[in-house]
């Protein structure tokens, strides 16, 4: 099965300053079916997550204002059940160290294709739903 099968009955949420990368995912996720809502700050994130919930969450690192991970720590317990990855074309190891921590699934080097970014997002959202399935 496509990525993007995988992943149409899910609600996504783009964090990321660059326009050209929003608009970019934007335009590949909606062709294929798929539902995405892009915003260019974590705080614009932080006010969508309060009214809705998104199933995935991609978060640039390097935001004007908070970082991606200072983002998933303000939104990590809201977001329960979510699939977060985070998405950085210049970040160090030791930045990432306690990722896990911040409630990210996932860390995704820039540059990426599209189909890079689906086919992490649906084996994300494939091994989420089987832990769940295997607890109920």
């Amino acid at each position: 099965m496509d990525s993007f099968e995988k992943l149409k009955k899910k609600k996504t949420l783009l964090v990321d300053d660059d326009g050209l990368i929003r608009d970019s995912l934007s335009m590949a996720f909606l062709s294929r079916g798929c539902s995405i809502r892009t915003v260019e700050s974590g705080e614009k994130g932080i006010e969508v997550l309060k009214h809705e919930h998104f199933d995935i969450v991609v978060s640039d690192f390097k935001l004007p204002g908070m970082s991606g991970l200072e983002f998933f720590k303000a939104t990590g317990a809201s977001q329960t059940g979510s699939v977060h990855v985070l998405i950085s074309g210049n970040v160090q190891e030791d930045e990432l160290k306690d990722k896990e921590n911040f409630g990210i699934d996932e860390f995704l080097e820039k540059p990426f294709t599209v189909m890079n970014l689906a086919d992490t997002l649906a084996g994300l959202i494939e091994n989420r739903e089987n832990v769940l399935s295997d607890r109920g």
